[in-house]
């Protein structure tokens, strides 16, 4: 018998933080990458509440979401 100890092995289980956030991070990019894919950018930007109120009442009342759309998508080619 040899009076050398063997490290203990790690037992399955969770992962670390900052593994989980490494395969969040991963899940994100391959996710992202699907989207943009399938021509779907995401945007992100800060309304205020009074905004937000407004922009929901404007699209309840039918407003015009063509402009959000890419001239791609509405059939327009510059270049």
């Amino acid at each position: 018998m040899s009076s050398k100890s063997t490290p203990p092995t790690p037992r399955p289980g969770r992962a670390s933080l900052e593994e989980r956030r490494a395969q969040q991070r991963a899940a994100a990019r391959i996710y992202r990458a699907k989207q943009e894919a399938d021509g779907r950018y995401q945007t992100i930007f800060w309304m205020t509440m009074r905004q937000a109120v407004a922009v929901r009442e404007w699209l309840r009342r039918g407003g015009d979401v063509s402009v959000l759309r890419s001239n791609e998508e509405k059939g327009e080619h510059h270049g």
